[in-house]
């Protein structure tokens, strides 16, 4: 039920009274003087909800916050480290391209027949068994 707020002109007290929607009346007698007394409009909470844009805001500090924790407990997501990891990837990359150059020279099918005779390698291992660990 909504609370009525009046303001009694005689004693200038203001009261409030709790009524039902369909017992709201614009005069009502004053609790002291017992004199009529008029409705005032009272004011009212608001409840200011937030909006889009500081939901958006929110949300990306937090999505910023958690990347700075990450950055800080994982050292390879750290630019230097992560480069240093990059490069030496690359280096291998490019040991391996010389390994299969050197050994099946430049053609397309190089790194395939690379590939297939690694893995004869290793199931002759597997199934010599004079072959020294």
């Amino acid at each position: 039920m909504p609370i009525y707020e009046y303001f009694c002109p005689v004693c200038r007290d203001r009261f409030e009274l709790i009524l039902p929607i369909s017992k709201s009346v614009e005069n009502a007698l004053c609790p002291q003087c017992r004199s009529i007394s008029g409705k005032i409009l009272s004011s009212c909470y608001q409840h200011r909800s937030k909006s889009y844009l500081d939901k958006l805001n929110e949300r990306k500090a937090e999505v910023e916050y958690k990347a700075d924790r990450r950055m800080e407990e994982d050292k390879l997501l750290q630019p230097e480290n992560w480069l240093a990891k990059v490069k030496k990837e690359r280096e291998g990359e490019k040991a391996f391209k010389k390994e299969v150059e050197r050994t099946f020279g430049k053609d397309p099918d190089a790194p395939l027949r690379y590939a297939v005779a690694v893995e004869n390698e290793i199931r002759i291992k597997k199934e010599d068994p004079w072959a020294n660990d």
